[in-house]
C-alpha cells in the first residue's frame, strides 16, 4: 500500500502503572484525520473532518495516503444513517444527498481515544453516539491479527419519551480493490452468530497492491443474527434511496459479480430497534479485511515461504472467526475502555496534549504490524515460528513498498515496548534470519523490500540502521528478560558492532533519519556510539564479558572523541557537524542512552543541551515546532521533537516540545493528515511535497519524574 511512514511519538516509558477507572481529560482535540477504521496495514481508513464538524454527515471516509495527494484519496464507500419517528438522518456518507432525507444530523462533538473515534450527535428528539472502535489488543495475538473492527450506535431521547428508531448502513464494494475498473464477487453468509457479507476479486492476484489497497483480500461487513435485520444488495444510490423511502431493507440480493464502477455495488444492513427512550446497551455490526497468506518472504537460499495470519492458530474456518467477533463486541468494548483509560491517565501525567497525541495514534501503531505464524512441512500451522511484519506506511512512491523499515520500527519501538515488550524479538526476528545468511555485508539492511520480502542492501543510511538495530535488541531484552534471539544471532549483532566501531565516529556517504546529510553529523555518529555501548550490553547479558569489555571501552573511547569535536567552542552546546561554530541540530539520538540507561552520555551534557533548547524555545517564533537543524530551513519532525522531549532534563521544555507538535496535529489550515516532515511555519509537508500520516504508529507514555 502506498502510504506514508510517519515517526512516532517516542517516549519517556516509564509511567503505565495507572488507575483504569481515571477519566479521560475534557476532549479538545480535533485533527484533520480521524482513525476510523484502522486495524492493520491494508485496513486502515480515516476521515477527513476539515474545518467543518458537520463534514462527516455528508462525506465517505478515506485512505488518505493511497495516492501523490490527500484531495485525489481512494474514497471508501461506508454510508450510515437513523430513523427517528419516520424522519430519515445522515450520519456519514451521501445520503443527504437524496430527497426526502429530513436533514444530517447535527455533530455537537468528537471525542477520539486509543482505540475509539466517538461521534456525538444531535437527531431530532434523539441524542446520538455513533462510534468507531479499532480494538487494541496487545496481550492477545489472536484477536489482534483479526482484522475487523467495529461501528456501534448508542442513542437517548431528549424529551423523555420513546421514539420509533432504526439505523442503517451500507458499504460499498471499493473496500477490495484500488482499481474501481476491476469485477468483484460477494455473497451472504448466515452462521449460528451472525450474517454476514463477504466480498472480493474473483482471482485475486497474490501481493499486488493498487492506489494502497491490497488486491488479495477478502471482506467481511458483518451483524448479529440476533437482532431485527433487513438487508439488500443494490448500486450504492439505490440501497439508500430504498431506506429512505420504506424505513427498512428489501431483503432482495442483486447480480453477485459487478464491475465497481460506475454504480458502485453496495451491501446494506438495517436494524430495527422498535420504539425505545434509550438503547439498553450498543448495536454494533463489524467490518472486516483479511488476507491468507500475509506475506511470502525471499529466502536467502532461494525459494520463498509464505506465512499466515496469527488467527489462523485457532480459526481454521473464517466462519468461526467471525462469529467470535460478533459474540466479543460487549467484552472488546469494555477492554477498549480499560486500556484507553490506563494509556489517557499515563499520557495525562506529562499533560492533557499529550494524551491527545496518545489518543490519536495509538490505532496505528499496532494497526502497521502483521502478526503471523509459519507452517511446519505438513501444511500446518507451526506456533513456535511467530514473525511480524511492519508495513511502512508512506505516500512516497519510493518507499511505499518497504516492510520492516527499521527506522520506522527504531521510531516506534518504546511504544510496542509499552504496549507488550514481547512483540519487539518477533518484530526483528525477520530481518535478523533474512540477513543471518548474507555474506560481505558488514552492516544493518535498511529494510525488507516488500510483502514479496527480501531484505534491502542499499547502504543509505548504514550507521543509524546498524545502531538502531543493536538498541532495540538490547532494548527487547531488558524488556522482557528473554536473551534467546542476542544469543542466536550474536555473530551478526557483532559483525554490525565492529562496523561501528570503525565507522561511525566519521560519517560519509550517510542520510540521517530525517532525510539529511550524515557528513560529520554529530547527531547521526552519537547514534553509532550509544549502538557500540548497546552491544557491550548485549555481550554482558550473554555472558561474554571480553567482548563486553572491548565494547564498552570502544564506546567510551568514542564517546570522547566525539566530545572534542562535536561541543562548540564555549562548551555550551552541541554543534550540528563537527567543528562548525554555526551549525546547530536537534540532538533526539541522545534519546537512546536514557532509553537503555547505559549511562554514556553526561547528565551534564544533557543538562547543557536542555537549557540550550530552552534558549531556542523562548526566542522561537514559531508554534509548530523547532528546526531540525541550522542546514532544514524551516523543516521539523515529528519524531525529532518528540525523541528530545523524552530527552531533556527540564520538564518545562519536555512540555513546549510536545505542545508544538500537539499544535501541528491540531492544524485545520493545511490539507491532509499530520506529515512526518513539515514547514514548521505554515504546516505544510515537506515529505515529496504532500502529506503524510497522522502519526501513523504513535508511540504511547512519555513520562519521566
Amino acid at each position: 500500500m502506498a502510504w506514508i511512514s510517519a515517526y512516532f511519538l517516542p517516549l519517556l516509558l516509564f509511567c503505565i502503572t495507572s488507575s483504569l477507572n481515571a477519566q479521560a481529560p475534557p476532549q479538545t482535540f480535533f485533527p484533520l484525520a480521524v482513525p476510523l477504521a484502522v486495524r492493520s496495514p491494508y485496513m486502515n481508513v480515516w476521515f477527513n473532518s476539515g474545518n467543518d464538524s458537520q463534514y462527516l454527515t455528508s462525506n465517505v471516509p478515506v485512505v488518505p495516503w493511497s495516492k501523490a495527494s490527500f484531495p485525489d484519496c481512494a474514497n471508501m464507500g461506508w454510508t450510515n444513517m437513523v430513523v427517528i419517528d419516520g424522519q430519515h438522518y445522515s450520519i456519514t456518507g451521501y445520503a443527504d444527498r437524496v430527497s426526502n432525507i429530513t436533514a444530517p444530523a447535527t455533530v455537537t462533538g468528537v471525542h477520539i481515544t486509543p482505540t475509539r473515534s466517538v461521534y456525538s450527535m444531535q437527531a431530532g428528539p434523539m441524542n446520538i453516539n455513533f462510534t468507531f472502535l479499532s480494538p487494541i489488543e496487545p496481550d492477545d495475538w489472536v484477536k489482534q491479527s483479526l482484522p475487523f473492527t467495529y461501528a456501534y450506535f448508542e442513542a437517548s431521547s431528549t424529551d423523555n419519551a420513546p421514539h420509533a428508531v432504526s439505523v442503517f448502513s451500507t458499504v460499498t464494494v471499493e473496500w477490495v480493490t484500488g482499481d474501481r475498473t476491476n469485477a468483484v464477487q460477494w455473497s451472504m453468509n448466515t452462521t449460528e452468530a451472525s450474517r454476514f457479507w463477504q466480498f472480493s476479486r474473483p482471482q485475486p492476484p497474490a501481493f499486488l497492491e493498487v492506489n494502497g489497497q491490497a488486491e488479495d483480500g477478502t471482506a467481511y461487513f458483518a451483524v448479529s443474527k440476533n437482532l431485527d435485520v433487513s438487508f439488500e444488495e443494490n448500486t450504492a444510490w439505490e440501497v439508500i434511496v430504498d431506506f429512505v423511502a420504506n424505513s427498512t431493507l428489501s431483503n432482495r440480493l442483486s447480480s453477485q459479480h459487478a464491475p465497481v464502477a460506475p454504480f458502485f455495488p453496495s451491501l446494506a444492513l438495517a436494524v430495527d430497534l422498535g420504539s425505545i427512550t434509550s438503547t439498553s446497551e450498543p448495536v454494533s455490526w463489524a467490518l472486516g479485511f483479511t488476507r491468507d497468506p500475509v506475506v511470502q518472504v525471499a529466502l536467502p537460499s532461494g525459494g520463498t515461504k509464505s506465512r499466515r495470519p496469527y488467527y489462523a492458530m485457532q480459526f481454521s474456518d473464517i466462519n468461526a472467526a467471525i462469529d467470535s467477533v460478533i459474540i466479543d463486541f460487549p467484552n472488546a468494548l469494555q477492554r477498549a475502555i480499560a486500556l484507553d483509560a490506563k494509556l489517557m491517565d499515563a499520557a495525562s501525567q506529562v499533560s492533557p496534549q499529550y494524551s491527545d497525541l496518545v489518543s490519536l495514534s495509538a490505532r496505528q501503531t499496532m494497526a502497521s504490524l502483521d502478526i503471523t505464524v509459519g507452517e511446519d512441512a505438513q501444511g500446518n500451522v507451526n506456533g513456535s515460528d511467530v514473525q511480524i511484519f511492519m508495513k511502512d506506511i508512506s505516500i512516497s512512491n519510493t518507499n511505499s513498498a518497504r516492510v520492516n523499515p527499521v527506522d520506522k520500527m527504531y521510531a516506534a519501538f518504546p511504544a510496542f515496548q509499552v504496549l507488550n515488550t514481547s512483540l519487539g524479538a518477533a518484530m526483528l526476528s525477520p530481518l535478523l534470519e533474512a540477513q543471518e545468511g548474507i555474506r560481505g555485508q558488514s552492516f544493518a539492511s535498511p529494510d525488507m523490500v516488500s510483502y514479496h520480502a527480501a531484505v534491502d542492501t542499499t547502504d543509505h543510511a548504514l550507521h543509524s540502521e546498524s545502531g538502531n538495530m543493536l538498541i532495540m535488541l538490547l532494548a527487547q531484552a531488558q524488556g522482557t528478560g528473554d536473551t534467546s534471539l542476542l544469543a542466536r544471532y550474536y555473530s551478526l549483532e557483532t559483525r554490525w558492532a565492529d562496523y561501528l566501531v570503525d565507522n561511525s565516529l566519521l560519517s560519509q556517504n550517510q542520510e540521517t533519519a530525517d532525510a539529511g546529510s550524515g557528513a560529520n553529523n554529530t547527531n547521526l555518529a552519537i547514534k553509532g556510539i550509544i549502538g557500540v555501548r548497546a552491544m557491550a550490553g548485549i555481550s554482558a547479558a550473554l555472558g561474554e564479558s571480553k567482548d563486553a569489555a572491548n565494547y564498552n571501552n570502544s564506546a567510551t573511547e568514542l564517546y570522547n572523541q566525539w566530545l572534542s569535536l562535536a561541543l562548540s567552542s564555549d562548551k555550551s552546546r552541541i554543534l550540528g557537524k563537527y567543528n562548525d561554530e554555526s551549525s546547530s541540530s536537534l540532538m533526539y539520538n541522545l534519546f537512546a542512552d536514557r532509553w537503555l540507561g547505559t549511562g554514556l552520555v553526561s547528565e551534564d551534557l544533557l543538562n547543557d543541551a536542555t537549557a540550550y533548547y530552552k534558549t531556542l524555545l523562548t526566542g522561537d517564533s514559531s508554534t509548530l515546532g523547532l528546526s531540525l537543524d541550522s542546514t532544514t530551513g524551516a523543516t521539523s519532525s515529528i519524531m525529532s521533537q518528540l525523541f528530545l522531549a523524552a530527552t531533556v532534563t527540564d520538564t518545562s521544555v519536555r512540555d513546549q516540545l510536545v505542545e508544538k507538535v500537539w499544535a501541528r496535529a491540531s492544524l485545520n489550515s493545511s490539507e491532509g493528515p499530520l506529515p512526518e516532515r513539515y514547514d514548521n511555519i505554515n504546516g505544510n509537508s515537506v515529505l515529496d511535497g504532500v502529506a503524510g500520516c497522522v502519526l501513523d504508529f504513535g508511540a504511547p507514555i512519555i513520562a519521566r519524574d
